[in-house]
């Protein structure tokens, strides 16, 4: 690479530093939010996703630990640690190369907390006997069982009672899953540099000592494609590895832990280096074929080694070569290089993206550091609007004069109540755009024709993923630390619920001394989804002078009516209510003759001693007239113990 700068070289990045095209710090900000949308186990307090709640507070129960916590993979609801560990070691390492990104926009805190949420869950995946007998270790390196849990199309808050058996799986010395535990040591080296140069170096300990025991592990006993479940039967692993390939993830965790160490053990970290350059040995010959991603840190540790070694021009000469190769990638007609494959396009451009800038930014100015800069600006432009859709990639981060996509196949986000119904177009509850704003969740984008569906049941479009979202956060980490931009002040914005709470109402009978009402009591609830289990609504009336009215179930699921209670003005009032009953947003059950589990229906009687219109009472107004479908009734109110949730009281 030429160290010498000619003038349009100076043009280019004098003009790059003064402007930016797009503000780049607002959409850290929201990348950064995303991976808090993603957290599973109990919500900490100042959870800023005030539509994600408590869910999966049983994980690892079939194991008798406690696994709650860490991050959903993707818009479904597995916990793969393979993907976490990339993920947050892609995050960190951002922050270790351009901390200003995060300290001058004030989102610090925010990386912190989300790279603590994985360093806990990771500490807590650790299980042994005696912490130096290696042969004693169980790693558990996933939870969930993603082909039954694909059957449902439900918030995660209520999966448990959609999927209530929820495996965990673990690696020892007979199953070793070295790719996953190799990856979780590196994560959490790289998490430990974070937060000791944040001044915590009490908890930068505690990662440290995790991750050269996870690494002493996987360096012991190596293999890939088999785990354990809580039984401890051996089984077949997901589908994340590849053979028996896994010296990548070994000198990437070296490689971390050699810098990791640097402060504290001088000797150990000269070792670690000394093992990862042999290791890098090992995959020389795959720098033809590699990309950035969580099967795949070749390129990476070249980048990382180069860093490192500034002196070795052959890791210089290997890396620059493999680059070189990812840059003449072909394009299509927009200007999106085909890297990979189609699923998920942009996550492998903006992955890559990433080993372009960080290592064209250790270079001297020249062609090279330029074309590798601009070929990494286009990539990460294009997902931001740069393309000939005019549409960001990235949700809630809508550019001025660009369109924004909405519709991400991600159960919480969308927060459906009716499964699957919702992605069917011949059904009445289908609809595209999701619910709430998932925002900073990179789409897997358009194929390689530029064409782009808006599509939830597209997953190969629309899918966010931990995966998907790595190199584009680090992207903007580094190009906020090169541009002026801002974040926004006041983010997030609340969102507005819509209707999540409910009754629909019909005539079912009517005669000169009653009327029969067949309601419907509707839980959609998705700011958070939750369960209720003793929900009730009420039905005011007025009954005629001097008579009496007697309330009577017809038909009900669980229900109970109560006879009448006064209320103001002479009106009165009957309470239907579903005792001990679930009533959930959880789509269809396929158990009990596709019943909604998010709804419960009752019809009830009331009947007067003597004449009584009842045209003119309270909660009669809005109640759908007999051989109509029922329709929302907003003065039947409806309560959860003594709280009132929706609907309108008589004053």
């Amino acid at each position: 690479m030429s160290a010498r700068l000619c003038f349009s070289c100076l043009l280019f990045f004098a003009s790059f530093a003064a402007s930016a095209q797009y503000n780049y710090a607002e959409g850290l900000q929201k990348a950064l939010f995303f991976y808090e949308a993603q957290r599973s186990g109990k919500m900490p307090p100042g959870n800023r996703v005030h539509w994600r709640g408590d869910s999966h507070l049983q994980d690892g129960r079939d194991a008798g630990i406690d696994l709650t916590g860490g991050w959903y993979d993707a818009g479904d609801t597995p916990k793969w640690n393979v993907t976490m560990s990339f993920a947050a070691s892609t995050l960190a390492w951002s922050a270790v190369a351009y901390p200003e990104a995060y300290r001058r926009t004030g989102q610090t805190p925010h990386l912190l907390g989300s790279l603590k949420w994985v360093g806990d869950y990771f500490i807590k995946c650790v299980r042994f006997k005696t912490v130096d007998d290696l042969a004693s270790y169980r790693v558990f390196v996933e939870v969930g069982n993603s082909e039954e849990e694909h059957k449902s199309w439900a918030a995660n808050e209520v999966m448990h009672l959609l999927q209530p058996k929820r495996p965990s799986f673990y690696a020892d010395k007979d199953a070793p899953a070295t790719s996953v535990v190799a990856g979780m040591a590196a994560s959490q080296a790289l998490s430990s540099i974070v937060f000791r140069q944040n001044g915590n170096a009490r908890y930068a300990d505690a990662l440290l000592l995790n991750a050269r025991k996870l690494y002493e592990f996987a360096s012991k006993y190596q293999g890939n494609g088999q785990v354990k479940n809580a039984k401890g039967e051996t089984v077949k692993h997901s589908d994340f590895f590849d053979g028996d390939k896994f010296q990548d993830q070994l000198c990437w965790a070296a490689l971390w832990l050699h810098e990791a160490a640097k402060t504290t053990d001088a000797k150990a970290a000269a070792q670690y280096l000394e093992q990862a350059e042999r290791l890098a040995a090992s995959f020389a010959g795959r720098l033809n074929e590699a990309v950035y991603w969580y099967s795949g840190y070749e390129l990476a540790c070249y980048v990382r080694l180069s860093q490192l070694l500034p002196d070795n021009k052959l890791y210089r000469q290997r890396t620059e070569a493999a680059l070189d190769r990812v840059e003449k990638t072909p394009r299509t007609p927009g200007g999106l290089a085909k890297l990979g494959y189609e699923w998920g396009s942009l996550r492998h451009v903006n992955n890559a993206a990433w080993l372009f800038f960080v290592y064209a930014d250790g270079q001297p100015n020249g062609q090279d550091k330029e074309k590798y800069l601009a070929w990494a600006k286009s990539q990460l432009d294009y997902s931001l609007g740069g393309n000939p859709q005019n549409r960001s990639y990235l949700i809630g981060f809508q550019p001025p004069g660009k369109t924004v996509v909405n519709t991400p196949h991600h159960r919480t986000a969308y927060a459906p109540w009716a499964g699957w119904e919702h992605l069917n177009p011949e059904k009445p509850e289908y609809r595209q755009a999701a619910r709430h704003t998932l925002y900073g969740g990179l789409v897997g984008g358009p194929d390689w024709k530029d064409a782009y569906k808006a599509d939830a049941s597209k997953a190969e479009q629309t899918e966010v993923a931990l995966d998907f979202n790595a190199g584009i956060t680090a992207n903007l980490a580094r190009m906020t630390a090169k541009t002026d931009t801002k974040p926004l002040a006041n983010f997030p914005t609340a969102e507005k619920p819509d209707d999540e709470f409910f009754v629909e109402a019909a005539v079912d009978d009517t005669d000169d001394n009653a009327v029969e009402i067949k309601a419907r009591l509707n839980n959609r609830s998705a700011w958070p989804a939750r369960v209720t289990r003793n929900l009730a609504f009420r039905y005011y009336f007025q009954p005629e002078p001097g008579t009496r009215v007697t309330a009577k179930l017809l038909h009900g699921d669980g229900a109970v009516v109560s006879q009448p209670q006064p209320a103001a003005g002479g009106m009165q009032y009957v309470t239907v209510s579903f005792p001990n009953t679930p009533i959930f947003p959880g789509g269809l059950d396929p158990n009990n003759d596709w019943r909604p589990f998010y709804r419960r229906e009752a019809v009830f009687r009331l009947e007067s001693s003597g004449a009584w219109d009842n045209r003119n009472d309270w909660s009669f107004a809005g109640v759908a007239p007999e051989g109509k479908e029922p329709a929302k009734a907003r003065r039947i109110s409806v309560w959860e113990g003594k709280t009132r949730l929706a609907g309108q009281e008589p004053k």
